[in-house]
C-alpha cells in the first residue's frame, strides 16, 4: 500500500502537517510566539474556524473579543492572541485591521499583548 502510494504521488503513510504555505506560516508564527502544537493539523484546522467566525460575524473589537474568550476554554489567553493573530496574518490579512484594533485596546492583557507581538 504504501508503495503504490509512493508510485502514485500520493503521501499514503505520510505524517499530517502543513498543506500551503500559509499553513507553514501559521505555524511558523506559532513557534516563533511560544505556542506548542502537538497536532499541526488540528491548529491549522482551529485557525480555519476562527478566521471563518470572524469573518462572519460583525468585525469589530466585541467579535474578536467574543472569539478569544470562547477560545480560553481549551487555550490560555497569551496563546489565543496569537493564535488569531498568526490567523490573520497568514490566512485573511483583510482581518489584521480589526484584530490590530482589538489587540490595542486589550493591550494591559495576555491575549492583547501576545497578538501585538505578532502584528509587529
Amino acid at each position: 500500500m504504501a508503495v503504490l502510494g509512493l508510485m502514485t504521488g500520493a503521501p499514503a503513510l505520510a505524517s499530517p502537517g502543513p498543506e500551503t504555505q500559509a499553513d507553514v506560516t501559521y505555524l511558523q508564527l506559532l513557534d516563533q510566539n511560544g505556542v506548542s502544537h502537538p497536532n499541526p493539523a488540528a491548529m491549522v484546522s482551529y485557525a480555519h474556524d476562527l478566521v471563518d467566525q470572524l469573518s462572519a460575524s460583525p468585525q469589530n473589537d466585541a467579535s474578536v473579543g467574543s472569539i478569544v474568550h470562547t477560545g480560553e476554554e481549551r487555550n490560555s489567553q497569551h496563546d489565543m492572541g496569537v493564535i488569531i493573530a498568526a490567523a490573520a496574518v497568514a490566512y485573511r490579512p483583510s482581518l489584521i485591521p480589526v484584530v490590530r484594533h482589538w489587540a490595542d485596546s486589550a493591550a494591559g492583557f495576555p491575549c492583547g499583548s501576545a497578538a501585538e507581538g505578532v502584528l509587529r
